[in-house]
């Protein structure tokens, strides 16, 4: 038979780990609906609007969830954080540069 204690403490930490998991879902969900925001908006690929949620979080120091999120209301609302619009606005750029210098084949 096993002590209660120990099992009280595994029900713990499987509890504490479905919570983790639920927001890993959540915040998975908030991303992929950005990236279908920015496919729609801008005609990115799926790897393209990801480099741009990617980039805009590390230049604007957002965690990525929060960029992502912010695009989506962005989508309903037509507004976003100006911090975000610049970087936004300079990711996607960046991206389509580099989506024609490899479709050209110039790499310039």
């Amino acid at each position: 038979m096993q002590d209660p204690n120990h099992l009280l403490e595994r029900i713990a930490a499987l509890q504490q780990e479905v919570g983790q998991l639920r927001r890993a879902l959540a915040s998975h969900a908030i991303v992929d609906q950005a990236i279908g925001v920015l496919r729609a908006v801008y005609g990115l690929s799926s790897e393209q609007a990801w480099d741009v949620l990617e980039r805009v979080s590390q230049h604007a120091n957002i965690k990525l969830r929060g960029v992502a999120a912010h695009v989506v209301r962005w989508s309903g609302r037509g507004g976003l954080p100006e911090e975000i619009a610049t970087e936004l606005a300079a990711a996607v750029s960046g991206i389509q540069e580099d989506s024609c210098g490899a479709q050209t084949g110039s790499g310039v």
